[in-house]
């Protein structure tokens, strides 16, 4: 398995999110998060990304406890093993699309700049996204920087994608490029885990995890979809 929990709880003071979450996501598949809002599913998306280790209960990585690493261990892997699709997209504005994009280039332990600016090209070929060296992020539209948001997010070719809403700005035409996207990765024995409201994403899933919230017993679902 890539990713597991064991009894997985988050508490944000008296409140719980959700609670005794015992789930296993391993590469080659895609799997959906979904639930009401404030049922959890970002929270959780950040413990299994790393973000967040303020949790009772057990999550690993590979193999490997979460809270036993080190602050620098966790950077390292954020940078070289996941992909994060972030719902506020966390571009910069005033930089150039292909400064954004080559932002994981920053933190990747492979310092090869003409690798990864030819595969910013590229990414942003697929997702349809024009004159990145000249235009800035902030004259985009929502939908257009989401789409920045999941180019990036894959720049380092990372082994983990976690996304969260990644296509809830976006119309049909560019959902269906997100979606294909993902898919892609999941043919390439990638591990792919989403935060979603959008029904339209649910045929790609393995495995649907429905979290309830604290109103439905703080606990969570899984569904297999095969």
């Amino acid at each position: 398995m890539m990713i597991e929990t064991e009894n997985l709880t988050k508490r944000y003071g008296e409140r719980t999110v959700f609670r005794d979450l015992n789930l296993h996501f391993q590469r080659g598949n895609i799997y959906m998060i979904t639930g009401p809002s404030g049922g959890g599913k970002s929270s959780l998306l950040n413990i299994l990304g790393l973000l967040d280790d303020r949790f009772d209960g057990v999550c690993t990585f590979c193999g490997r406890d979460v809270k036993q690493m080190t602050d620098r261990e966790k950077s390292r892997i954020r940078g070289g093993q996941i992909g994060y699709i972030f719902q506020n997209f966390n571009l910069i504005e005033e930089l150039s699309i292909l400064d954004n994009l080559m932002l994981p280039w920053l933190y990747s332990d492979r310092k090869d700049y003409t690798f990864f600016r030819e595969r910013a090209a590229g990414l942003a070929a697929q997702f349809g996204i024009r004159d990145i060296e000249t235009a800035k992020a902030r004259t985009l539209s929502g939908g257009g920087q989401q789409r920045i948001a999941a180019a990036r997010a894959l720049l380092a070719d990372p082994p983990v994608i976690l996304a969260d809403e990644p296509t809830g700005n976006l119309d049909s035409a560019n959902a269906g490029i997100v979606m294909d996207c993902l898919y892609r990765q999941k043919q390439r024995n990638r591990l792919v885990i989403v935060v979603t409201h959008d029904d339209r994403l649910l045929p790609l899933a393995d495995a649907v995890t429905e979290l309830h919230g604290e109103p439905q017993e703080e606990n969570g679902s899984l569904t297999n979809m095969l």
